[in-house]
């Protein structure tokens, strides 16, 4: 089994028109959105689950409220962007720390539409975990998909049984993404994805057993992709199992 996940967050962006609030591209965030991007980020000491600080009051950090949502941008500090909401901010002898708590894109976004067509591969995917008995295919295939080699990947374990799984998996995954935002608010997300899949698995077990199973073999995560200052990150789950009864030894 393949599971895809878009993990959506906010990044900084260029070419913006101010009006009501800014627009990029095609969104236009609320007024009290604040972007921080490589000047700001260049200062930037540490980031937790609940606050940002900086050693000093760079570009927009210096607009910064108790009332502000924060777009930022990618950096080594923030590989996926971030989208905070501002509770607190205090002066420190070593710069400023904001105390922060997630937004939602409806709290930085007023209206807009996202557009995202893409074929994903692997050149653009990282590895996140895999388990043993699980090989990421090098650079010298043909197919420019994701794909995993299984060799002897336990599935099933029972004292001295054990049942093993070999072989290939391919994934070339398309995502067609589409997400309505009106009066901040989201309209509608329209997600659609294409698993062009191959695989080529045999099976095999020194004894009879049955039941059903699933074990995640590997994940692979992508680079960032911006749309409109908006950061999609995929991930992509490559899962391994087997469901019925295999009544006596085998290999096949």
């Amino acid at each position: 089994m393949i599971i895809l996940i878009i993990i959506i967050v906010i990044s900084q962006a260029c070419e913006r028109e101010f009006s009501w609030g800014t627009k990029i591209g095609n969104i236009t965030y609320a007024g009290n959105v604040v972007f921080l991007g490589p000047e700001e980020l260049s200062v930037l000491k540490e980031v937790t689950s609940n606050e940002i600080s900086f050693t000093d009051l760079e570009g927009e950090i210096g607009k910064i409220t108790e009332k502000s949502i924060l777009v930022i941008g990618v950096s080594e500090k923030t590989p996926y962007g971030l989208l905070r909401k501002v509770n607190s901010i205090a002066l420190t002898e070593t710069g400023i720390a904001i105390t922060t708590t997630d937004a939602l894109i409806s709290d930085a976004v007023k209206e807009g539409t996202i557009k995202l067509q893409k074929r994903l591969i692997e050149k653009d995917f990282r590895l996140k975990s895999k388990v043993e008995g699980v090989l990421v295919k090098g650079p010298h295939k043909s197919f420019d998909g994701l794909a995993v080699t299984l060799e002897n990947l336990a599935i099933y374990t029972d004292g001295t049984k054990v049942a093993r799984l070999d072989g290939a998996v391919g994934i070339s995954p398309e995502i067609d993404i589409t997400i309505e935002i009106r009066f901040n608010e989201i309209g509608g997300i329209d997600i659609v994805t294409t698993l062009n899949k191959i695989d080529e698995l045999t099976i095999s077990s020194n004894g009879a057993f049955d039941g059903a199973k699933e074990i995640v073999a590997a994940e692979f995560i992508h680079s960032p992709i911006i749309i409109d200052s908006l950061v999609f990150v995929p991930e992509v789950t490559i899962s391994c199992g087997y469901k019925g009864a295999i009544l006596s030894e085998v290999s096949s």
